[in-house]
């Protein structure tokens, strides 16, 4: 009789263990670079839309991710909409939004003056001509005119709930406290020749860095 030869099982099932864990790891590593690739896009996204002063909050929520067991599609789109929430800050786009005060060039920045780490400026210098106007920035309500140490003769407008623009060390405000005022209306003038002017961005009691929503000239 004639005796057929076949392979033995535990072999088959050695090499099918084998297999087994093998594919099983190439999963478990391509999850892994597809979970990083997916973070790294959603941070990618986030510090792109929401650039400045959200860096950090876009940084520690995708770090929140990673370090906890969650649905990414559905924390993705939660963290979307927590930082569309401020529909106020749309105000802020330059392509929607808001445009330089004076024709004049930054002569002092926004942010840290010295190397110290001292002598934060909350806002910009302008530059400004004897003759000419400054304007609002945007729509909005004259909330405030007054003057004081720091700003000289100052208004203040409120452009939305949060949004407002102070400009300060002028020579004469032109309009009045509840006046409503649109873009690119004159609502002062500065001190005088090759004077400078104070210009400032809030949102609520943040300060904001103008530059980063209004094309200044150079």
């Amino acid at each position: 009789m004639k005796i057929q030869e076949r392979t033995p099982s535990y072999r088959r099932r050695t090499y099918g263990g084998l297999d087994d864990q093998y594919e099983g790891g190439l999963k478990q590593t391509f999850a892994a670079q597809v979970l990083i690739c997916i973070l790294i896009l959603m941070f990618c996204v986030l510090v792109k839309l929401y650039p400045g002063e959200n860096f950090e909050k876009a940084k520690n929520s995708v770090q929140l991710i990673v370090t906890q067991n969650t649905d990414i599609k559905a924390e993705f789109e939660k963290l979307k909409a927590n930082f569309k929430k401020d529909e106020s800050l749309e105000t802020l786009n330059p392509v929607s939004g808001m445009a330089a005060p004076s024709t004049g060039k930054i002569v002092k920045g926004f942010g840290i003056q010295d190397a110290s780490g001292s002598g934060f400026h909350y806002g910009l210098d302008l530059s400004c001509g004897e003759t000419e106007n400054i304007v609002t920035a945007n729509d909005g309500e004259v909330t405030e005119i007054a003057t004081n140490a720091e700003f000289g003769s100052y208004i203040i407008i409120r452009h939305s709930e949060e949004i407002t623009t102070l400009y300060g060390q002028l020579n004469e405000i032109l309009p009045n406290v509840g006046d409503k005022v649109t873009k690119g209306q004159a609502i002062a003038r500065a001190g005088g020749e090759n004077s400078t002017f104070y210009f400032e961005l809030r949102r609520g009691d943040t300060y904001l860095d103008p530059t980063q929503f209004i094309e200044f000239k150079e």
